[in-house]
């Protein structure tokens, strides 16, 4: 249990350094100590907190066949930057893509949608690098 706590407090670690690079509104300072402080708390709230919200959500989780299960990530990235004074996010503008054809238009990102896509990403980071390092 405690080596696989340990191993998800590095992804966490991982993750949160990578979204920050490409997305403006996570910042920690440049501080590594907060780096490392803020994915030691994603990992314990993640490891601990995250079922429990789920057990909560559950009713809601089966109603809306899991669609609701993203809440409890939101829920525990909002409640390490609330620990972490430091780690924050931020509102943020992003500029728009436009590749071969496909065009995604610019958006400006709220406090509130800034919160859902990081954790969202982060989600999937840890998920993908938890399943390529077989954690």
């Amino acid at each position: 249990m405690l080596k696989k706590l340990i191993k998800l407090c590095i992804l966490n670690i991982f993750a949160i350094y990578i979204v920050s690079y490409f997305i403006p509104a996570l910042s920690f300072s440049n501080n590594p100590k907060i780096l490392l402080m803020a994915g030691g708390i994603l990992a314990l709230s993640n490891f601990f907190i995250k079922p429990i919200i789920k057990i909560i959500m559950l009713p809601l989780n089966l109603v809306t066949f899991g669609l609701f299960s993203w809440v409890s990530g939101v829920f525990t990235l909002y409640l390490t930057s609330y620990l972490i004074s430091e780690f924050n996010i931020f509102a943020f503008d992003f500029p728009g893509i436009s590749f071969q054809g496909f065009i995604v238009p610019a958006y400006s990102f709220g406090i509130i949608s800034s919160v859902v896509l990081i954790s969202l990403l982060l989600n999937l980071l840890v998920f993908v690098l938890s399943w390529v390092f077989d954690v």
